[in-house]
């Protein structure tokens, strides 16, 4: 599997499709992830898993789509993906609304020996919010 396939498999197949095995083919278990983990440079490779079960929960009928992605020249893969569903389910303190939402993100997945060992992104979480009709204070 390429990088750039094993990167699309997270989405496609994780976020998508509730496939959860696929994490232990395509990840570090030294993985760090440097977004919104609020552990700094060290969430686990157990606190990323617990974030598309999570928004699995919340809305039951998410659906995550790679609208591009590259590989640079050192391997890493680069993608903007977009994730939609119904808040059925709690998030993050919001009781269901019944709302659709519409999310976009950008990502950068650092490869070494085939495995994602490094994520950096950037999700829309102001967007989401508003969508759900919480405050956002900014």
């Amino acid at each position: 599997m390429t990088n750039e396939q094993a990167a699309r498999a997270i989405y496609e197949q994780v976020f998508d499709r509730g496939n959860m095995r696929v994490l232990e083919q395509v990840m570090s278990e030294h993985y760090i992830q440097h977004e919104g983990s609020g552990q700094g440079d060290r969430a686990s490779f157990g606190m990323f898993t617990a974030w598309p079960q999570q928004l699995r929960r919340s809305f039951p009928d998410l659906r995550f789509e790679v609208v591009a992605s590259s590989v640079d020249t050192t391997g890493d893969v680069w993608l903007h993906a977009r994730f939609t569903g119904t808040h059925l389910g709690e998030y993050a303190g919001i009781a269901p609304t019944g709302k659709a939402i519409e999310v976009n993100m950008l990502d950068r997945l650092k490869f070494r020996d085939g495995k994602v060992v490094e994520h950096w992104g950037a999700t829309d979480f102001t967007s989401l919010m508003r969508q759900l009709g919480a405050a956002v204070p900014w």
